[in-house]
């Protein structure tokens, strides 16, 4: 029975990515002569300074992870944090939501961080992920619908900080947590940091979040005239789409999902058939950009091999 479900579930999402691209081809299709192709043309150094960002980003992702860790009593290097991550995100690409966590933990156990501690902070990143980018779409998306009305803005955009602020209480935090964890098939967990240390957590995903936006606003600059003054926007942008097809929890890396809301948030800026190219671009240059990192942490595991620890040999 679980075999038919896993197998039902894979085929339905094979047909919501096939229908979400096969509607963006027909419309790119039907609108063509729409391209601004007079405003299209590649700069390489822009491409190259986004990949930049990305690096950055993914730096800090690491370093969250490793602050985390430390608040549980788990000791791990910066360099040792990229390096598992960079090799456990390619994971995301499987059918299910799990296989990157999984290889997480396993690559982590060898420098002595429980299974516990691991699964730990991978409920604690994907909800704070989802709660500091929801926070930056709203602020950079929604809240400047009412930038002609001053106060309005003033009193929205301080809404959404404070809605953040309180879900991010260890009281209600905890249950988010936990309802995670349940979902997860998981032990409840302790919740062991502080509000503080919360809070903190939040605005360090937040600065990863920017960083990538940033390199998003430069990729779509690299090939399409947009002002300066939007790179904002692209940043709520982007965030709002990864985290709608993060939840979506029908494909792998929330393909298609991710294609399909990002080109809707676009199409309201810029051209449509523009949109789509620039919402396929984002999905090949995020692929590529994990890649790099895993090719570039994929030395070190052979060194993991001679790594001899105590939990190895329980």
């Amino acid at each position: 029975m679980k075999v038919q479900k896993r197998w039902l579930r894979g085929a339905v999402a094979l047909l919501l990515v096939l229908i979400i691209f096969l509607f963006l081809g027909k419309e790119m299709w039907k609108n063509w002569r729409q391209i601004p192709l007079e405003q299209i043309s590649f700069n390489y150094w822009l491409i190259i300074l986004s990949y930049v960002c990305m690096f950055v980003s993914f730096a800090v992702y690491a370093g969250v992870w490793k602050v985390m860790l430390a608040a549980y009593g788990a000791r791990l290097s910066v360099l040792h944090s990229f390096q598992i991550l960079a090799i456990s995100q390619l994971g995301k690409y499987l059918p299910g939501k799990v296989w990157f966590t999984v290889g997480r933990m396993y690559l982590a156990r060898r420098f002595s961080v429980p299974e516990r501690v691991s699964i730990t902070s991978v409920v604690l990143e994907i909800i704070l992920m989802v709660i500091s980018g929801a926070m930056i779409a709203l602020l950079t998306v929604v809240a400047p619908w009412a930038q002609n009305f001053p106060l309005k803005y003033s009193l929205l955009a301080l809404v959404i900080i404070v809605c953040g602020l309180v879900v991010t209480h260890p009281r209600i935090f905890g249950r988010l947590v936990n309802l995670a964890t349940r979902m997860l098939k998981r032990e409840s967990i302790q919740m062991d940091l502080t509000y503080g240390g919360i809070v903190v957590l939040l605005l360090l995903y937040s600065v990863h979040w920017f960083w990538q936006g940033m390199g998003f606003f430069l990729l779509v600059r690299s090939f399409y005239e947009i002002e300066i003054a939007k790179w904002p926007l692209m940043w709520g942008l982007y965030a709002a789409a990864w985290i709608i097809g993060f939840l979506s929890f029908l494909t792998p890396a929330g393909i298609g999902v991710r294609e399909g809301v990002m080109t809707f948030f676009l199409s309201f800026y810029m051209p449509l058939p523009v949109a789509i190219i620039v919402a396929l671009l984002a999905r090949v240059w995020s692929t590529i950009a994990d890649v790099l990192f895993f090719t570039v942490s994929l030395p070190a595991s052979r060194k993991w091999r001679t790594v001899r620890l105590g939990v190895d040999r329980n």
